[in-house]
């Protein structure tokens, strides 16, 4: 879990902050025992690789299959042609007038923003932005 700092100037928002990431981390606990208690025995690519952690706390015997991108140029040009579509849809009529895919709007959002990535449903996913995400992961 994150440090928390506090000074007169930004610690109200450093401790919102911490009190997100421990949701955030409670959240992802929670996610992973369920899957586990639904019988899920594999997963695969992003995003539950964002799971990871948890998933290795709790079944610390676990065969894990790592693939990786050559660099982050060629995982951006995937995502983008790829998963990186499917929220900008999902946040346009009609779709956004239906509660499950307003719901995926929503984790949509956190999954970008959980690796540095700033979404925006008015504008595509930033190739330069996913680059940087893909090198600082």
């Amino acid at each position: 879990m994150a440090e928390a700092r506090v000074n007169q100037d930004t610690g109200h928002g450093q401790i919102n902050s911490l009190t997100k990431r421990k949701e955030a981390d409670e959240l992802a606990i929670r996610v992973a025992k369920e899957m586990i208690n639904t019988g899920y025995n594999a997963t695969t690519d992003f995003p539950i690789s964002l799971l990871y952690r948890e998933l290795m706390d709790l079944v610390p015997d676990a065969k894990v299959i790592l693939s990786v991108r050559t660099s982050g140029d060629v995982w951006s040009g995937s995502v983008l042609r790829t998963i990186g579509q499917v929220g900008g849809l999902f946040s346009r009529a009609p779709f956004r007038f239906i509660p499950h895919f307003r719901r995926f709007s929503v984790i949509d959002s956190w999954i970008w923003r959980e690796i540095g990535v700033a979404v925006d449903s008015s504008r595509r996913l930033d190739k330069d932005e996913l680059v940087k995400a893909y090198n600082d992961w």
